[in-house]
């Protein structure tokens, strides 16, 4: 139990030192949005990287615009892949929505913010999706109709208000599209035609329902179905179950000053209150005893600027009602918390009570991770905000922002406040600061119908349950095995081996998760803290790269069972603080022990990451083998994307956020760099999200654009010295405007033989591939559209060696597939022929045929796929016409090669003949 206490000679704090300077502590965590303002910050990342160049902001309704646009896109039917979820299956991701059933404490209910509406029926064991996949379901409030009779009834309400972006004005990356609706208690859902947006509906417009913050049903009401919806800028009612809708409370289309934030919440006998805030003309706390007319009842000392605030009633004393809110300059850390009472008549004035309970609020201090303090009350600008009162115990009040804290006199006074949920605080190790079978962020608090006891929360990591919510420490266990929620920013494949089962990818809150098996009944191992962001296995394993948002990096060395055993931080020292929210990083591909970051204006080298010793050691970075690359710097620039082909590996191609793009030659002696952006200026001023070589072919490049309004996709086939659009079908407009995707990162896939490669882009609407480029003809069909559907791929990568490949969804999980296996390119020139060997696969040897077409010498060689030579053969001077050469299976040195791909070439004094593949089980 950790007491939060306020009077300072009773200041529960705990403070411990870092080994190195830090800056003052400010309240908050490391699973957060960031500073606003700043590329380390997820919204100023997000919005950079999507706004539209012609205006600076997302587009008007783009969501449910591309969500149609997408449905036109063909699906891929010849050549199809299987895709197949693969985790992980057991971590939830950002969750605003939870409920039980009251006819059966079994079946719950819970809403992702980027995955769907969820069904358990068996209190939270296993979770099925029952939310179209198709549509925009990014779950923000939901409701069952708790009336005798009409149990089967349930609504949920989309968009959030997280996803507002633009500090000059309003853009929203996760704007809802109304309110769905089930009568088959949830397994079923039809899409509420009188809430659907109208076309390029801007989410501002008053009333829209593209921001449903709450919805409420009247629990007194038989002789029609009366719902409340809190929208933006104010309140609808319904008379008749959704079909059609009225304002009753804002909403005044004549009043330019609106509301961005809203709420409404019902008591059992049909007394609603509602908020409406930001400074509109109806800013304020209001009650209504049918929903239809309203009071003003904001206590006149009040004062402050009002956003974002929430509300509960006490379940004992439907007059009794606890409103929470953000207040920017004022209260404690920016927040405030009132008791209202309702006394008499309308409930304003003398009618209502007030008591002011702010300066109650947590303001304790726990530092000691990086620059953070866990302990006071925070809720990152009202992201995170929730409160709950318990439904027995009328003094026990809970308030969610990073961290649940809960006051046993509702904090009438500072020194009665535990906290129970979210971050923690733990002196002996400031890294492990995650609450127990908990998650920071909180977004809602219910408890089970019947059981007072049983505490339900959702917040950015899913579901969590507690069996005693009294409980002097709150014991929380997860609920979200096949809640698949988790959004991955990215996702890397291991390296070079053959059958490897190992993908690491970076997710948003959670950290990032390690699959150690193909089957996806095999759980994720979580790996790393933070908010997840590039990761890297090299070949072999003999470590792994982690890393946090804003640019941390660690080296780990894990077991294949997931297990750490050691750690390193090694980002650079001299490294810059101007890092990207999620900052790029790759492996060299003919060097698995050199790594490239991006730092800023200019690229950092690591030369020997295998000789970097572990100390685990958190906080200090390790300088060891660290050079910056002077050539790469772009003053006034940051640099965004970056990437080598193996088959030119002393070439490194890399692109900012305003669309430069560079080319980097002469990694292997003093690098030379050339400005290799098209002319026009058709680039810029947009976000350059990947650069994608072809690992065969070092002059072919993809390189996407990830704003909205340009043309997305573009193709070199001369290292960069020329580009070409290929964004074909996926742009509306040949231009690039109109409802297009945003496109945030391609594959090139090749084959061996260069007659049949593969393209993939991972888009805001799914995954798209195409065989053929073909400038802007080119036609682009969607991937998995009954598995990945249209959930945003942020990554997708591959491995030539097995054909394994891998998309990371944000808010679906991973999601995997086969190819035919393309091994490693090896080098050929003119030379004798090489026949196909047999049998190929191969268990116990196999055999090739050649042809001379007079005498010569011959060598043969045998190379993995990473152009390794496994076993050299000289087979000396031979005569004109047809030879046969049998392989063992064995390498130089007498032993038999493991599994996998390898390569047969021939050699004379014409030169090498085309490698023919082999694969040894």
């Amino acid at each position: 139990m950790k007491k939060l206490l306020l009077a300072a000679a009773a200041l529960w704090a705990t403070v411990l030192t870092l080994p190195e300077p830090v800056a003052t502590p400010s309240p908050g965590g490391p699973l957060s949005l960031g500073d606003p303002g700043s590329s380390g910050s997820l919204r100023d990342w997000q919005l950079e990287r999507l706004r539209d160049p012609a205006t600076g902001e997302l587009p008007p309704d783009i969501r449910r615009r591309e969500l149609a646009f997408a449905a036109t896109l063909p699906q891929r039917t010849q050549k199809s892949l299987n895709w197949s979820f693969l985790g992980p299956r057991d971590r939830g991701g950002r969750t605003r929505a939870l409920a039980v059933d009251v006819t059966d404490t079994s079946i719950w209910l819970a809403g992702s913010v980027t995955g769907g509406l969820w069904r358990s029926t068996d209190a939270g064991l296993s979770w099925t999706r029952t939310s179209p996949l198709d549509a925009m379901c990014g779950v923000s409030s939901l409701v069952q109709d708790t009336r005798p009779g009409r149990e089967q009834t349930w609504y949920f309400g989309t968009g959030e208000n997280y996803g507002v972006m633009s500090h000059a004005s309003f853009s929203s990356l996760l704007a809802g599209d109304g309110i769905f609706k089930s009568t088959d208690g949830g397994q079923n859902w039809t899409h509420l035609a009188s809430t659907i947006a109208g076309d390029h509906e801007t989410y501002t417009r008053n009333g829209s329902f593209k921001q449903v913050n709450q919805i409420v049903i009247d629990p007194t009401r038989n002789d029609s179905d009366v719902v409340l919806a809190a929208v933006y800028n104010g309140i609808f009612r319904s008379n008749d179950g959704g079909a059609s809708w009225h304002a009753v409370l804002g909403l005044d289309p004549n009043n330019s000053n609106t509301s961005l934030y809203t709420d409404v919440r019902v008591s059992p006998t049909g007394v609603y209150y509602a908020y409406l805030g930001n400074n509109s003309a109806f800013e304020g706390m209001w009650r209504s005893t049918d929903g239809l007319s309203w009071t003003n009842i904001t206590p006149s000392n009040m004062n402050g600027n009002k956003e974002r605030w929430v509300m509960a009633i006490d379940p004992q004393d439907e007059n009794v009602v606890y409103w929470f809110g953000e207040t920017p300059n004022a209260g404690v850390q920016g927040h405030g918390l009132w008791k209202y009472t309702y006394l008499s008549g309308t409930g304003a004035g003398a009618g209502g009570q007030w008591e002011n309970r702010t300066f109650n609020l947590p303001n304790g201090s726990c530092t000691g991770y990086f620059t953070f303090n866990f302990a006071p009350i925070n809720t990152q600008g009202g992201y995170d905000m929730c409160i709950a009162v318990h439904p027995t115990q009328p003094d026990v009040v809970y308030l969610g922002g990073t961290n649940i804290y809960r006051s046993t006199d509702a904090f009438t006074t500072p020194t009665n406040t535990d906290w129970v949920g979210g971050y923690r605080c733990n002196p002996n190790d400031p890294k492990d600061y995650v609450y127990p079978g908990h998650h920071p962020d909180q977004h809602w608090m219910t408890f089970m119908p019947g059981n007072p006891g049983t505490m339900l929360s959702g917040s950015d990591g899913g579901v969590s349950v507690c069996f005693d919510a009294l409980a002097d420490s709150m014991v929380w266990h997860t609920r979200n095995d096949g809640y698949i929620s988790s959004q991955f920013y990215t996702v890397h494949i291991e390296e070079g081996a053959a059958t490897s089962p190992f993908i690491l990818g970076g997710t948003q809150d959670n950290g990032c998760w390690l699959a150690i098996s193909t089957d996806p009944a095999e759980n994720f191992r979580y790996v790393h803290i933070d908010d997840g962001a590039f990761c890297a296995i090299p070949e072999g394993r003999p470590f792994m790269l982690t890393s946090s948002q804003s640019g941390r990096i660690y080296k780990k060395q894990i077991t294949d069972q997931g297990d750490i055993l050691a750690y390193e931080r090694i980002d650079p020292v001299g490294g810059t603080s101007n890092y990207n929210f999620i900052n790029a990083f790759i492996l060299d591909p003919a060097d698995n022990d050199q790594l490239y970051v991006v730092g800023g204006s200019k690229l950092w080298r690591n030369t020997g990451l295998a000789a970097i010793p572990y100390t685990d050691e958190w906080y200090e970075k390790d300088t060891m083998n660290w050079e910056d690359l002077p050539a790469s710097t772009v003053a006034g620039l940051r640099i965004a994307s970056l990437d080598i082909s193996l088959d030119a590996p002393n070439t490194l191609l890399y692109a900012t956020t305003a669309g430069r793009i560079f080319r980097l030659d002469s990694l292997d002696a003093t690098p030379v760099r050339t400005d290799i952006t098209p002319v026009g200026n058709v680039w810029s001023g947009r976000y350059v999200s990947c650069v994608a070589p072809n690992d065969f072919n070092g002059d072919e490049w993809l390189a996407t654009l990830s704003n909205y309004g340009t043309r997305s996709v573009w193709h070199s086939t001369d290292g960069g010295g020329t580009w070409t659009s290929v964004s074909g079908n996926l742009e509306e407009n040949p231009d690039g405007t109109g409802s297009g995707p945003a496109v945030f990162w391609a594959l090139i896939y090749p084959t061996w033989n260069g007659t049949d490669d593969r393209y993939f882009v991972g888009t805001s609407t799914g995954l798209y591939s195409t065989t053929e480029l073909d400038g802007d003809n080119t036609v682009w069909e969607q991937e998995g559209p009954a598995t990945i559907g249209n959930v945003p791929v942020n990554m997708v990568t591959a491995r030539g060696s097995d054909g394994r490949i891998v998309a990371g969804t944000h808010g679906n999980g991973v999601y995997v597939s086969s190819l035919p296996a393309a091994p490693v390119h090896v080098p050929t020139v003119e030379g004798p022929g090489l026949s196909d060997p047999f049998p190929n696969p191969a268990e116990e040897g196999t055999a090739l045929q050649f042809h001379l077409p007079g005498t010569d010498h011959v060598h043969i060689t045998v190379f993995d796929l990473r152009g390794g030579r496994v076993l050299h053969r000289d087979l000396g001077t031979l005569s004109p016409g047809n030879h046969t050469w049998r392989w063992d299976l064995r390498n130089g040195l007498g032993g038999r090669v493991g599994t996998g791909t390898y390569l047969v070439q021939v050699r004379t004094s014409a030169g090498a003949a085309p490698a023919r593949r082999v694969v040894v089980r």
